[in-house]
């Protein structure tokens, strides 16, 4: 985290240097939305003057963030003090704003057919955090919870996201976000990056990290180059916990546990990175990968599979992708077991690629350990115990 934390210091003061002032700067103006009675009241900070009201919540969010005066360097937070608070439309945050809440104490649930409840679009360094956010109408599934739209250096930190087709997505080249701490359950996919990062993004990677599943369909589904997904926790998702489509994905310190779909880890590009994840009691195997370049290390597979479907624990398919074939990887040290008592693994290792490197890693309770077929892939010093 602390690495994390030290890259966007760095961002925001190279954008200072360059004029462009961050949120941690003294603010224009702030706001605070409050509920009284059956209105819904904006006051400043600083005076405590009320200067909007209405009866309906949106509007009232909506109006605060509009008379930040976003268009300046310095717009200013918008505090949605706890309550509950029905969103009819959707929200839209624009550049420089942050609004948050008092944590889970304010909520914010669909009430109108929405497509989108808060949409940061079109805007540079806003934040949404601090808020619970909840989709009560189940006719509404096709509904996104945090949409990140055409936006640069954005941040969804600290909100809790359910019910909703996709909870936090980030899409339409939207580049340098920070999506950190957020806590999501019985999404479809709870968390979505689509074709983010544009230019700027093949060189400053985007961050998913530190975030908390527990239910849903997919954790974590990510089709943008050069992302990093670190320190995640999956539980519960029925589909696959992390699926890796897209070129130059990092994947590191997740756990993952409890997962129903095909592989707890799917990756389906080159250059994909997967180094010290723990995989414990999924229903299918625990890594699946393809195409060239990729190093697996350290990672913790752990029974896995069912009686009636064993387990592959690491799968390496060759099938001639147009980004190359399943070449030049390095599986080392990893530690692929099923405990006693578990059915064993079809097997520990499956590759059919070529010239890849399979050393140093620990199989147990395996039908068959490692299973290499790919023309010259060395496969060296893996310690196997008896099935």
């Amino acid at each position: 985290m602390k690495r994390i934390v030290y890259l966007f210091v760095v961002i925001n003061t190279l954008l200072f240097l360059s004029g462009c002032n961050t949120l941690n700067a003294s603010p224009e103006q702030s706001y605070i939305i409050y509920i009284e009675g059956n209105s819904f009241k904006v006051r400043t900070d600083i005076t405590g003057e009320v200067v909007f009201s209405s009866g309906d919540a949106s509007t009232s969010i909506q109006w605060a963030i509009d008379n930040l005066g976003s268009g300046s360097i310095n717009a200013g937070d918008v505090l949605i003090e706890a309550g509950s608070y029905p969103l009819s439309n959707c929200i839209i945050v624009k550049d420089n704003v942050w609004l948050h809440g008092e944590g889970n104490l304010t909520e914010l649930y669909t009430d109108g057919q929405l497509m989108e409840c808060i949409i940061i679009q079109d805007a540079s360094m806003a934040i949404v955090s601090d808020l619970k956010l909840v989709n009560k109408n189940n006719k509404l599934r096709n509904a996104e919870g945090i949409l990140i739209e055409r936006s640069v250096n954005c941040q969804v930190l600290d909100v809790e996201v359910s019910g909703f087709r996709r909870g936090i997505v980030n899409t339409g080249e939207s580049s340098m976000t920070l999506i950190n701490n957020n806590h999501l359950s019985e999404n479809g996919t709870n968390i979505r990056i689509m074709n983010g990062g544009g230019v700027i993004g093949r060189w400053i990677p985007l961050l998913v990290t530190e975030n908390t599943i527990n239910s849903g369909k997919v954790g974590i589904e990510c089709k943008a180059m050069v992302v990093h997904i670190i320190d995640n926790i999956i539980t519960g998702v029925s589909g696959n916990g992390i699926v890796a489509g897209a070129n130059s994905i990092v994947l590191r310190g997740n756990k993952l546990s409890n997962i129903g779909g095909e592989f707890a880890i799917y990756g389906d590009k080159a250059e994909f990175n997967c180094t010290d994840n723990i995989i414990t009691n999924v229903k299918g195997g625990g890594i699946r990968t393809r195409t060239r370049w990729g190093n697996f290390t350290n990672n913790q597979i752990i029974n896995c599979g069912t009686k009636d479907k064993p387990a592959i624990g690491i799968l390496v398919i060759n099938d001639n992708a147009m980004e190359g074939p399943a070449e030049s990887k390095t599986f080392f040290k990893n530690r692929i077991i099923n405990e006693s008592g578990q059915t064993p693994y079809e097997c520990g290792i499956k590759e059919d690629g070529f010239f890849n490197v399979i050393m140093e890693n620990t199989i147990e309770n395996a039908q068959e350990p490692i299973i290499s077929t790919g023309e010259g892939t060395l496969v060296k010093n893996n310690i196997i115990s008896a099935k």
